[in-house]
């Protein structure tokens, strides 16, 4: 598991990423600030963090994962987006969380904002961290990010193909719509972009200080394919 720790004093606030969409930490997770917000929905990405007894089971979905080396991020993505989209669609707004709100719900929130916005994964970071600077997710899931970006990549060619043949003699319009439907969300196949293991030599280095290593690259104008990702798809 990749450890840190940030006093509760520094932790920022909850986070508007989107209309309707918040990212934030466990501490965040209070029925007060959940009602002061007008939030009614919470994902959490989080083993650990307890699940708050006033919400109903229908209103609440968890990721159980750590913030670890290992663990897959990208087999929930389909389904949390589904979550998210749900309660949006219903003019409801949703917080993602995980203990401190720096690696594990900002990773997923990156997911939901590539998918939602059509931005490729680099786009999709700094449109997060402009809205939540202490944002740093870990290799791992930046890695896996990276193959979520190749599936809607492959789902977006798709449906650029379906539009040439259904009208061959218009122009295409853009296919964020397409992206951002709940079909499109249904038929994303995560299982055709395997991970690759870390190598537990390499994975010891991983620490937080490559974390922020990465999150200046990320911060300059270089594209995050440039950087070596501990996984491959």
């Amino acid at each position: 598991m990749v450890f840190y720790s940030v006093p509760e004093s520094d932790r920022p606030t909850l986070s508007l990423i989107l209309p309707h969409l918040y990212l934030g930490a466990e501490t965040d997770v209070t029925q007060d600030c959940l009602i002061s917000e007008g939030i009614s929905y919470v994902l959490s990405v989080s083993r650990c963090c307890p699940q708050p007894a006033f919400l109903p089971k229908s209103q609440y979905f968890r990721i159980p994962i750590d913030d670890s080396l290992r663990d897959e991020l990208l087999p929930w993505i389909p389904e949390a987006l589904r979550f998210i989209d749900g309660a949006m669609s219903l003019g409801c707004s949703v917080l993602v969380h995980c203990a401190a709100g720096i690696s594990r719900s900002p990773a997923l929130t990156v997911a939901y904002v590539m998918y939602h916005l059509g931005l490729d994964l680099d786009e999709a970071y700094r449109f997060v961290k402009e809205r939540r600077p202490s944002i740093s997710p870990n290799f791992n899931f930046l890695g896996q990010l990276q193959c979520f970006q190749g599936t809607l990549t492959q789902k977006n060619r798709a449906n650029q193909n379906r539009q040439l043949i259904k009208a061959p003699d218009s122009c295409l319009q853009g296919t964020n719509e397409d992206i951002g439907s709940m079909e499109a969300v249904e038929a994303l196949d995560v299982k055709q972009f395997p991970l690759s293991p870390l190598n537990p030599s390499v994975s010891r280095f991983f620490d937080w200080g490559g974390r922020m290593l990465l999150g200046a690259l990320l911060g300059s104008r270089i594209k995050l394919g440039q950087a070596a990702l501990p996984y491959r798809c």
